[in-house]
């Protein structure tokens, strides 16, 4: 028998109906003929713990004192009483208290600001909302993609539902996730009209709400791009903007959504393309990006004329992350 420094007993413990286990107090108590106190030193309790604990409140017991309990009563056994009992395990007031705690917490964001638009845009490109429902992530390159997982969504997260996510590492591969655990949240998000489970197989678009706002359209975009975009040298153009989509739905969204902005932009099956000097100066004046990588390579062909291949932004990267890298936003 274990008790923390308080007294405490950490073992499972006995929840059971208040009336019957005053009535169970009361039999062994007279049959016995002794007193309250005389009861509690068979058990090594204080008298306080069965009068007002367990008679008056009804709390837990004790697995291992309930058992003595029943070993004094004149006709009953554990075993005749193990359909009117509960058995819980250590602490579970607390778990239930912290995960009180914690949706007491949760903020659900008005859909009509600029960051909650952009974490939706964050949530079609590299987000999931897991199937039972229990919440969601967003999965990104846990290098080059690193400062913007760990730093900016995070606290977008945060700002936005007011808990703090959590950070994981694949080992198998390059890879990681800001998860946050909560079916408030993730009810929250699904009633929105966001798939549960893989979003190939539902139907993902941008919200509607967003496209009576521009601020919020563009907003949902720059997250769209900075999740599933990517800005890579072309042979003619110098530069070439690409967003794969695989959704149906999204890209017919985006595709609308584009010209809502009068961002004029090319598509396929699988996605979107935009070249040039100009057309990628319109975007990023538009919509910005707060993706490292995506800021990188854009300002390393306004300044210098040259889009740094994937390898050279991973060694930038590498010696940057020492320190916090933080560029101001490109946006208008």
């Amino acid at each position: 028998m274990i008790r923390t420094l308080n007294g405490r007993f950490v073992e499972d413990r006995v929840k059971i109906n208040k009336k019957l286990l005053r009535n169970i107090l009361l039999e062994i108590k007279e049959f016995n003929n002794i007193t309250w106190q005389n009861l509690a030193n068979k058990l090594d309790l204080c008298v306080h713990s069965i009068r007002h604990d367990w008679i008056k409140k009804g709390n837990t017991i004790p697995l291992s004192v309930f058992k003595n309990l029943i070993r004094i009563h004149p006709n009953l056994s554990f075993n005749d009483l193990k359909s009117k009992i509960r058995i819980l395990k250590p602490f579970w007031g607390q778990k239930i208290g912290k995960k009180s705690d914690i949706e007491n917490r949760i903020i659900l964001p008005d859909v009509e600001s600029k960051d909650f638009a952009e974490f939706y845009g964050i949530m079609l490109g590299d987000g999931c909302v897991y199937a039972d429902m229990s919440g969601f992530c967003i999965s990104s390159d846990s290098l080059v993609d690193q400062q913007y997982n760990k730093e900016y969504i995070y606290k977008l997260i945060f700002k936005l539902f007011g808990i703090k996510p959590k950070i994981y590492y694949s080992k198998n591969d390059r890879s990681m996730k800001c998860v946050l655990y909560s079916k408030k949240i993730t009810k929250f998000i699904v009633n929105l009209g966001f798939p549960k489970g893989k979003k190939i197989y539902g139907d993902p678009k941008i919200l509607s709400i967003f496209f009576k706002n521009k601020l919020l359209l563009e907003s949902c975009i720059r997250g769209l791009c900075d999740t599933d975009g990517s800005i890579c040298r072309h042979p003619h153009t110098g530069i070439m903007l690409n967003i794969s989509i695989f959704s149906k739905s999204l890209l017919q969204s985006s595709i609308k959504a584009f010209k809502k902005l009068d961002i004029p932009i090319g598509y396929y099956n699988n996605g979107l393309n935009m070249y040039g000097k100009a057309k990628l100066y319109k975007y990023f004046k538009r919509i910005g990006s707060s993706n490292i990588k995506h800021i990188i390579k854009y300002r390393s062909f306004i300044n210098h004329g040259i889009v740094l291949n994937k390898l050279e932004v991973e060694n930038l990267l590498k010696r940057r992350y020492k320190v916090a890298i933080k560029l101001p936003y490109m946006g208008s």
